[in-house]
């Protein structure tokens, strides 16, 4: 194997891009004969050795009609592979239109300007802002069993993990409930987009996505079949008040939370623990845990 490709367009002609591999490096089969549909970009991309040691990411192998766009890095085609070799599904659509529809939208400045006047109901670290990619958020939904049909996102934000929910395909209802009003309006305005986009529905979902603001532990949720939210930064008396509320939920809906429930709070809401995965965050890494209303 040499240790310089040269890519090549759809119709053979050669393009700028070059990608520099080491002779070392441990190539999956059938990677060099895919290189040249799948990376066109105008400039030199060095791949990290780590992302060839993986041999069940079948590197480059996503068969799309259309050369990778500017927003698509080594690093996001290597998580796009991996997760079709695990599941046998391509979320690239899926991953460029969420792209499009947060450019702009800076969520965490838009948080800070808002939690002053909501801290003093709920303390300013249960309202720290934080986010799961959009990987992860893919590895969170593989964890639900089948069966649910209507997602909701406790604390919501800017909305991109109920973006990415409704995309998906699997859900018919998608709702965000966010307390802070700006984080909303940003959630508001990606949901603005998403209806201009020239896209038909069977690409980004088929059913509906709606984003309200709101207290979640004065809106009523009881109906969701897959409820998620982010627990990282609430203190122990506003888990225990949620515990409550999971409890009202239907035998076998299921609760997502980034961090392990107490017994106490299992017990409580009567959830038994069915999955959990060690996922990338914006603020490092979290296990996210699924549990099952018994």
């Amino acid at each position: 194997m040499a240790d310089k490709i040269t890519c090549q367009s759809e119709d053979q002609e050669e393009c700028s891009q070059t990608v520099h591999l080491k002779a070392s490096m441990t190539i999956p089969p059938g990677v060099d004969d895919t290189i040249a549909c799948h990376l066109q970009a105008p400039h030199v991309l060095d791949i990290p050795s780590t992302h060839w040691l993986d041999q069940k990411a079948l590197f480059f192998t996503l068969h799309t009609p259309h050369p990778v766009s500017s927003i698509v890095s080594v690093d996001v085609v290597h998580e796009l592979a991996l997760y079709k070799a695990d599941t046998g599904r391509c979320v690239r659509e899926a991953y460029e239109r969420l792209h499009e529809l947060y450019q702009g939208i800076v969520a965490s400045e838009e948080s800070v300007m808002d939690r002053a006047a909501a801290a003093s109901k709920y303390g300013s670290r249960a309202l720290t802002y934080g986010e799961l990619p959009f990987f992860s958020v893919m590895r969170v939904l593989d964890m639900v069993p089948n069966g649910g049909t209507s997602f909701v996102d406790l604390g919501s934000g800017a909305g991109a993990l109920c973006m990415a929910a409704y995309m998906c395909g699997r859900f018919t209802h998608v709702t965000g409930i966010e307390l802070l009003p700006r984080l909303h309006q940003c959630a508001i305005k990606a949901q603005n987009r998403l209806e201009q986009m020239n896209t038909s529905r069977a690409q980004l979902g088929n059913g509906c996505i709606t984003f309200t603001c709101a207290d979640v532990f004065e809106s009523d949720w009881s109906d969701k079949d897959v409820v998620f939210a982010n627990l990282l930064c609430f203190p122990e008396g506003l888990t225990s008040e949620l515990m409550r509320r999971v409890h009202r939920l239907r035998q076998g809906a299921v609760f997502l939370s980034t961090r392990p429930l107490t017994t106490g709070d299992r017990s409580a809401a009567s959830l038994d623990l069915i999955a959990q995965q060690e996922l990338a965050a914006t603020w490092g890494t979290c296990t996210v845990q699924c549990y099952q209303r018994q």
